[in-house]
């Protein structure tokens, strides 16, 4: 939608500056006084067009300008001052006239409903400024009775007494707004075709939230019907006794550790899955450990509940930044790209990352041990650090890689110490990427815990000292 004005030039301007005229016409500040009418007005375009007092009336010149610009739908003719060949100035000069229109753009729209809903005939528009429209009416009520295709024809009347007629098409299916289920449905068999049979419909949103493992529930859900959006209702009957006699508790297959920003939008079950022997069970999120506004590492709590009733409880932890994690977790891809495979098992996958870890990261002391994105973020940088760099870019490799791994602090001993431990499909082990010296073995990939008990006897007292009761038993062998 944009303003064209049609100016009066007088013959001082025969060699004016048109250039000149629209940057004056389009800095508000200097025609606000004179120009009110466009004054505040974004314009777009900027048509001018000249006519000769002489020989054209206003509205001959206005004629001939509609002919050109045929989406002309109104204007007005206002006495005005002209602009003067300074355009740094605007004078009165009350014989000049300025002439405007709004152009009016809209956009006719084919629709698809399910047969029982109407429309009306504004609903076959898409305006972007209706302030030149005066009335939108069929000129035939449309069928809505009729299953299948059909013509609309809309009549839009416009300010100055102008109408235009459209061609829209409207496409009814034979269907129904609300679907009732039984219980136990499995609702990834639940589509748009139940609600417009024979259409190509597919749900985009409310699915997720269907839960039919309970009776007497009804859920909205959100269609695409031919690239219009419809809204449906789910609906559940029938009895659940036959799903209540259940004394099997859900179980957690994944609860991958989660990295922000502080103050930033998090997921909390991004990548958390839970199972269940009847049906997917409701996990609810326990986030009173969490301070959103401090960097920090907080533990988030998961509880799965089945439709018996039963439960599971999982913990994580989520990493808080000041820095957004998005470069530090691309850099962790490319990096598990250049060594890893899908054809890996699992524990491949963990010695290729213990091995990139402790080839590209040299051990400097003093590193700070606030973030893990942070530590993450010097290891594949500068390639230095100590034990908390370490174990920061172990963990990231390993969480994006989809091996479950936790930290571990050490408790008593001389020094702090991180390190991680890792599951990879047959229990945990202790994953620690730090090299150590006085003749201590380098490598110490998955080792159990009689073995990192007996490091510690030989080498350093307490170096592998933790509190057991905060982490899943260690393999013994």
């Amino acid at each position: 939608i944009h303003k064209v004005l049609y100016v009066d030039f007088t013959p001082d301007f025969a060699d004016y500056n048109i250039t000149a005229i629209i940057s004056g016409v389009e800095n508000a500040s200097r025609v606000r006084k004179y120009f009110p009418a466009v004054y505040g007005t974004k314009i777009g375009k900027l048509s001018i067009a000249f006519f000769d007092r002489a020989t054209d009336t206003l509205d001959e010149a206005f004629d001939r300008f509609a002919k050109n610009h045929d989406t002309v739908l109104r204007a007005d003719v206002i006495e005005y001052p002209y602009l003067t060949a300074d355009s740094a100035n605007i004078k009165p000069a009350p014989k000049s006239i300025v002439m405007y229109h709004d152009k009016l753009s809209f956009s006719v729209l084919d629709r698809s409903i399910i047969f029982g809903e109407t429309l009306n005939a504004e609903d076959f528009l898409k305006t972007e400024d209706n302030s030149g429209i005066t009335g939108i009416t069929y000129l035939k009520t449309p069928d809505f009775w009729h299953i299948g295709l059909q013509s609309v024809s809309v009549s839009v009347k416009f300010a100055d007494g102008t109408e235009k007629t459209v061609a829209a098409k409207l496409n009814i299916y034979q269907g129904k707004n609300i679907v009732t289920l039984p219980v136990g449905t499995d609702k990834t068999s639940i589509g748009g075709q139940m609600f417009a049979p024979g259409s190509t419909a597919v749900m985009v949103a409310g699915a997720d939230r269907l839960d039919m493992k309970r009776t007497g529930r009804s859920y909205y859900v959100a269609l695409n019907l031919d690239e219009n959006i419809i809204y449906g209702v789910v609906k559940t009957e029938g009895e659940e006794a036959a799903f209540v006699s259940d004394d099997e508790p859900p179980v957690f297959e994944s609860v991958p550790n989660l990295y922000a920003q502080v103050g930033g939008s998090v997921n909390y079950l991004d990548g958390v899955v839970a199972s269940d022997n009847n049906g997917d069970p409701d996990i609810t999120v326990d986030l009173s450990e969490v301070n959103p506004g401090k960097v920090g590492r907080y533990k988030v709590n998961y509880t799965a509940t089945d439709i018996g009733g039963n439960t599971a409880t999982a913990s994580t932890y989520i990493s808080l930044s000041n820095s957004n994690p998005s470069t530090v977790l691309a850099n962790a891809d490319r990096v598990l790209a250049s060594i890893t495979n899908n054809s890996m098992t699992q524990y491949d996958k963990a010695r290729a990352i213990y091995n990139w870890v402790i080839g590209h990261v040299s051990y400097v002391g003093g590193s700070a041990h606030d973030s893990v994105i942070d530590g993450a973020n010097t290891a594949f940088n500068r390639g230095r650090g100590d034990c908390f760099i370490y174990y920061s870019a172990s963990e990231i490799l390993l969480t994006r890689a989809g091996i479950r791994n936790m930290r571990v602090k050490r408790l008593g001993g001389s020094s702090e110490h991180y390190w991680n431990i890792v599951n990879v499909g047959d229990g945990w082990y202790h994953f620690d990427t730090t090299p150590y010296s006085g003749g201590a073995p380098r490598v110490r990939f998955m080792f159990s815990e009689s073995q990192a008990q007996a490091y510690s006897r030989q080498y350093t007292y307490l170096y592998y000292g933790y509190d057991h009761s905060l982490y899943p038993t260690v393999n013994w062998n």
